[in-house]
């Protein structure tokens, strides 16, 4: 067994590793809808930005990864317009 070859040695997925599964979960019923342009772009990015950061802080390195991720996906998502908002909130209800 390979985990058992490592001693269990693994390191956990890192809160940007969680955002973008979540992102890419996401991402089929995003495509039914009609995004503006960039939003999708931004999305990313700013979870990318925001999970960086947030290891700068010890108060989040103390946070399951997931946690970290999921925040910084909602916090991106607040600032897309309000069309945009409610087919990303939606999109990502459905995946948590």
């Amino acid at each position: 067994n390979i985990l058992h070859g490592l001693s269990w040695r693994l390191c956990p997925p890192t809160s940007l590793q969680v955002g973008n599964q979540i992102l890419s979960l996401m991402l089929p019923q995003v495509e039914k809808t009609t995004l503006e342009q960039g939003t999708w772009d931004l999305i990313r990015d700013e979870v990318a930005f925001q999970t960086e950061n947030a290891v700068r802080d010890y108060y989040f390195t103390t946070q399951r990864p997931s946690t970290i991720a999921t925040a910084a996906i909602i916090n991106a998502i607040e600032q897309v317009n309000d069309q945009d908002y409610e087919y990303l909130m939606i999109a990502l209800l459905g995946v948590l």
